[in-house]
């Protein structure tokens, strides 16, 4: 626990300013028990993770592989992929690891028993349960290993919305210097703020410079 002088400097704050029984310290408590440097006690124990990743692991070697090999890749093969899923790629856990998405979609293949095609050989129950159960602890552990991490996160410029509204605020005035842009693009979601869609072209970097001058 960080002690509470150290944390009211990282607020620049002076002890003395804050009584033990004040409102103020109450708040500053009650921020740090949210924050995440107080929660660490409560992550998973790395002997813990170790241990499912080890499960995980043997799992995949002796009871996912070859279930696979004897009911799926004879029509999902690297050669002639049906439905273009390839399983016989995944030849380790590791390749399983670098591409989960057909893994999240083959829990409701087998859930709903669209596959194996009702003309297929087919699991017994138990094999199907199971075969869901690992895919569903692969996807949890993997989930809690990258807890906290977005993933890539695309560097973006302000929108033109965001661009007028900024300098509306910092000179009082109006001015709207992107009524001359070129409309911002909405990406595949349809939201003009999407990082994607917030690229800055060389024509559009010109158009930034001159609307600077102009503003100034």
């Amino acid at each position: 626990m960080i002690g509470s002088r150290h944390c009211l400097s990282a607020v620049n704050l002076p002890p003395e300013s804050f009584p033990m029984k004040s409102v103020g310290w109450t708040i500053l408590l009650a921020i740090l028990a949210a924050s995440p440097w107080t929660n660490a006690s409560a992550a998973e124990p790395p002997a813990e993770k170790e241990r499912v990743w080890l499960e995980v692991t043997a799992q995949y070697r002796d009871f996912v592989r070859p279930l696979l090999n004897k009911l799926c890749t004879d029509c999902h093969s690297s050669d002639d992929p049906k439905g273009e899923l390839d399983l016989q790629r995944f030849d380790s856990l590791a390749r399983v690891r670098a591409d989960l998405r057909p893994w999240q979609l083959m829990i409701e293949q087998l859930e709903s028993r669209e596959m194996p095609p009702r003309d297929m050989p087919q699991p017994s129950a138990a094999e199907r349960q199971r075969l869901v159960a690992w895919i569903r602890t692969l996807l949890d552990a993997e989930a809690r290993e990258h807890a906290g991490d977005p993933g890539h996160v695309p560097l973006r410029r302000l929108s033109h919305a965001e661009y007028d509204r900024t300098i509306r605020d910092l000179t009082g005035v109006d001015l709207r210097p992107t009524r001359e842009f070129p409309a911002d693009g909405a990406a595949g979601e349809g939201f003009t703020n999407a990082a994607e869609a917030l690229t800055m072209s060389p024509a559009l970097m010109t158009k930034y410079l001159n609307a600077a001058k102009d503003v100034a």
